[in-house]
């Protein structure tokens, strides 16, 4: 069973930036709620993906090349987000992949999507209007850049094993794009029957395309402060124990001694860089480590960036880092 997964499935950056920002906000902050809610539910939509991904590999083809979250930009500026893409010489398929439990049902007259759980219905986005939405995006993105034109085709996938998808009134031909997860590798096969014998893309043309889509891949990042109104001074600073959670911590040598549990740990310096990085999204330098972890000197804060940085970078004899995440 071969084939070639050009983008592989990751833990979204995201959700480690949510987690940061977790960690750092105080209990009684009024944002935290929803902090949790869209941590919960970033984590189900990455769960539903990973679940996707074992069907997808089971598809037993040298053709065609995988990319799991792929997010590109409009010739106009606007971005839009491929949950999971195969890309094959003689078509094209996109699959919008969710993980919603409950009763789901669309009414494909009014376009209204809704969830039934615990007693509540809800509207929540319609899944068939977004896949469209992104089939029509990445044609024009092709379009943009030459690409000989091959079919696209587009699914959702709910891989909640406890949801119920009905639609009403009954639309055979919308229902048919709604599949459950073991259906990828059926849905593939039935498009690589339709299509083997239409036109297609040489190798040439199929690498020059899987290396635009890797170039082209723009990583979502959240601007905290924007996106839940909050202030950097709302932020805690200082380092934090792992494993009682406690800001009473000092590092004692390469340690961090913490005053409430009286644990060490080497970690704590290194977690107090990564939420750092991820909640500012700015390099670091000793100095504003020094301030954020609250450490005693500059030199302690120099040292912890040394051993703990996945890239240097030096402007004008000054260096700034980015730590391991």
């Amino acid at each position: 069973m071969i084939n070639l997964i050009s983008k592989s499935l990751a833990v979204p950056e995201t959700l480690f930036q949510l987690s940061s920002l977790k960690n750092r906000l105080h209990p009684s902050n009024s944002n935290l709620a929803s902090v949790y809610s869209d941590i919960e539910k970033r984590e189900a939509g990455h769960k539903g993906e990973k679940i996707a991904e074992y069907y997808v590999r089971l598809i037993d083809s040298e053709q065609i090349n995988i990319f799991h979250g792929l997010r590109l930009r409009t010739p106009k500026g606007h971005f839009f987000q491929i949950d999971l893409l195969l890309v094959s010489p003689q078509f094209h398929i996109l699959f919008e992949v969710k993980y919603q439990r409950g009763n789901l049902q669309l009414n494909p007259q009014t376009k209204e999507y809704t969830q039934e759980l615990n007693g509540e219905v809800k509207k929540i986005a319609n899944p068939f209007e977004q896949s469209n939405l992104h089939a029509y995006l990445l044609k024009l993105w092709l379009d943009a850049r030459g690409v000989q034109e091959v079919p696209i085709y587009h699914y959702i996938v709910n891989a909640h094993p406890q949801s119920f998808f009905t639609i009403n009134p009954s639309d055979l031909k919308i229902a048919s794009h709604f599949i459950s997860p073991k259906g990828i590798v059926q849905e593939y096969s039935k498009v690589h029957k339709s299509t083997q014998f239409k036109s297609a893309l040489n190798n040439s043309q199929m690498n020059n395309l899987t290396n635009q889509l890797i170039e082209n891949h723009e990583e979502l990042y959240l601007n905290i402060f924007s996106n839940y109104s909050i202030k950097k001074t709302e932020i805690q600073r200082g380092l934090i124990c792992v494993y009682c959670g406690s800001f009473h911590v000092e590092k004692k040598g390469n340690q961090f001694k913490c005053h409430e549990c009286k644990r060490n740990s080497s970690l704590s310096g290194r977690n107090g860089l990564k939420d750092q990085y991820l909640i500012f999204r700015k390099e670091l330098t000793p100095t504003s480590v020094q301030e954020f972890l609250d450490l005693d000197t500059r030199y302690q804060a120099y040292r912890l960036l040394e051993s703990n940085y996945e890239k240097k970078i030096i402007r004008q004899g000054k260096a700034f880092y980015i730590p391991k995440l």
